[in-house]
């Protein structure tokens, strides 16, 4: 604090620490009211309307007042700062004996209580996020300022699982595995095995060649393992190609389009005989007038020149001219529109009297929505107002769209049909669930084998969707089924042989 020395008081370092602790202090009205106590007992000081006034042999100093300190409590953080260097001197000339206190002790004071406070209003900001590969930063920055006060290091954060990858893809005869790998730095972190995959049908393989009149077959393997996985009949059909249509005129026939089987030459589509028909071309109508017939439209054959339609003569025929119609009114009568001929001047059509009718003014219909109703358009006349169609009113109603539905199948689930409206999105009927029907087994027979022809076992499918169950076995041939037949050759020897593959022993 300030010591005595020669009659003086020397500012210290230990008395600017014990001032900024005041400062920090938060009960203002007391110091207030202890550091002007302390001032009226001091010779030389005299109280004023603008401070307190210290006086020495060689200077005085002027330090604000305290006054309206006790009145309330500072509660703004700025305003207590700029206040500071008031109080600071206050509290020196309070505590000092009336005698020399230097102008430099009290501008100290005042230096230390405007010192600089910083303010965190956003906290730790983080600069650099850490991740499994590297550290990551957060400092704290005052809102006031702007520096840099406080920096901290972020320890590295774990490794971010990503989602299961295929590694070995597996198939018949082979497991295949999945990696879980780090998103950042790809480091493997879980694996698993997928167990056998699926078959892997290879292209179709033709065991026997169809024919017009006998079926063939057809079956296929694994591309992997080499297990047979289907076998299907190939039905005997034709081999068809179109015989072109001939087109008939009026001197030759036609012949409207067939096929024919290209293997075998069976007519499959027999072609008829189309008779002979003239191609017939317009000859123009010529139209009359009031002193002179007209023709009629007739037709001749563009090919031999025939006449197929003979013109016929027309009756006289005036050149008509619209008499303009005169429109009534709900006061006055009007004409309906008449006509003359314009060369003789004949009146074709009369004007009729139109009775005197109102002049209708629509009265615009107004759309019905889902909560208010509406109105049908009507009609008021213009020139009296009388109400000629009334508007009828439409109730409020929804505006209904299906959504249709798909039905469910042997191992899936259906949905039915609901209704919803397109105006305001309202369900009105909601979709069900239609519950799966399952299989329906069905046998797909097969054929015995021969002594030279393989056979088939019976196989079982789903009638609805297809899916096998039991797929069909070939069954080898076997020598040992010979059909024997017996006969006797051209010297009366007898022989035997096989009725079916016609071998001889």
């Amino acid at each position: 604090m300030a010591r005595e020395n020669n009659g003086e008081y020397v500012y210290s370092e230990e008395y600017e620490i014990q001032a900024e602790q005041f400062f920090h202090e938060d009960e203002f009205n007391r110091d207030a009211e202890i550091g002007l106590n302390k001032r009226d007992s001091y010779e030389g000081g005299e109280d004023g309307d603008d401070g307190i006034s210290f006086g020495t042999d060689t200077s005085s100093i002027n330090v604000p007042a305290f006054a309206g300190l006790s009145a309330g409590r500072r509660k703004n953080k700025k305003h207590r700062q700029n206040k500071l260097h008031s109080k600071a001197a206050a509290k020196a000339a309070a505590g000092l004996k009336t005698g020399a206190i230097t102008v430099a002790a009290v501008m100290s004071i005042a230096t230390v209580a405007m010192a600089h406070e910083h303010i965190f209003n956003d906290g730790w900001l983080v600069t650099v996020p850490p991740t499994c590969l590297q550290e990551g930063e957060q400092v704290l920055v005052c809102s006031d300022c702007g520096k840099t006060v406080e920096t901290e290091i972020l320890p590295l954060s774990g490794h971010t699982e990503g989602a299961w990858t295929v590694q070995t893809k597996a198939d018949c005869s082979h497991e295949g595995t999945e990696v879980k790998l780090c998103t950042v730095c790809q480091l493997e972190m879980d694996t698993r095995d997928t167990g056998l995959g699926d078959h892997v049908a290879g292209s179709w393989i033709v065991d026997i060649e169809k024919t017009c009149t006998a079926d063939g077959h057809r079956h296929r393997v694994c591309s992997v393992c080499g297990m047979e996985l289907e076998s299907e009949v190939l039905e005997a059909a034709h081999t068809e190609v179109k015989d072109m249509a001939v087109e008939a005129n009026c001197t030759q026939t036609g012949l409207t389009e067939g096929s024919h089987c290209s293997e075998c030459g069976a007519v499959i589509v027999k072609q008829q005989i189309v008779p002979a028909k003239h191609t017939p071309v317009v000859i123009p109508a010529v139209k009359g007038d009031c002193t002179h017939p007209g023709l009629s439209e007739g037709s001749r054959c563009a090919l031999c020149d025939k006449i197929l339609t003979p013109q016929t003569e027309t009756p006289v025929e005036h050149s008509a001219v619209a008499i303009p119609a005169v429109a009534a009114n709900c006061t006055q009568t009007g004409l309906t529109e008449g006509s003359k001929c314009s060369v003789c001047g004949l009146v074709l059509k009369a004007q009729q009297t139109v009775p005197v009718q109102h002049s209708p003014q629509i009265l615009a219909a107004v759309a019905k929505s889902c909560k208010t109703d509406g109105l049908t358009e009507g009609s008021i006349c213009s020139i009296c107002q009388t109400v000629l169609v009334a508007q009828q009113t439409i109730p409020a109603s929804h505006n209904e769209y299906t959504v249709p539905g798909y039905p469910a199948t042997c191992t899936e689930y259906g949905l039915e049909n609901g209704v919803y409206c397109s105006d305001c999105g309202e369900v009105i009927v909601q979709q069900l669930d239609i519950q799966p029907f399952g299989h329906t087994e069905q046998v797909v027979p097969g054929y015995p084998e021969t002594c030279s022809t393989a056979g088939l076992t019976d196989g079982l499918i789903c009638a609805t969707c297809g899916e096998v169950f039991q797929a069909q076995q070939t069954i080898p041939a076997n020598g040992n089924l010979h059909d024997w037949q017996s006969a006797t050759d051209d010297s009366g020897n007898t022989y035997s042989y096989c009725a079916v593959c016609g071998y001889t022993p």
